[in-house]
């Protein structure tokens, strides 16, 4: 459960005296990084300079994958 994963980080106590252990994203600030979140912190990205990598990690994955499934896909689709 996400208590267990943030209660390693916290060191087993609730963080910021509270009485609730808090949930992921609430934890970032421990780390001191530049990240950004989005979605209520539901996604999570890297700083700006992480941009290239990022596009670029992306591109190798999904243009390949488009490619194979525009030409084996057709025979896939025709052949049932």
């Amino acid at each position: 459960s996400s208590t267990s994963s943030t209660t390693a980080v916290t060191g087993d106590r609730p963080l910021l005296n509270s009485n609730r252990y808090p949930r992921v994203f609430e934890i970032w600030h421990l780390f001191g990084s530049r990240n950004r979140f989005l979605c209520g912190g539901r996604c999570m990205t890297g700083p700006e300079e992480d941009f290239g990598f990022n596009f670029c990690a992306w591109f190798c994955i999904l243009v390949p994958t488009s490619v194979y499934l525009v030409v084996c896909g057709r025979d896939f689709w025709n052949k049932g």
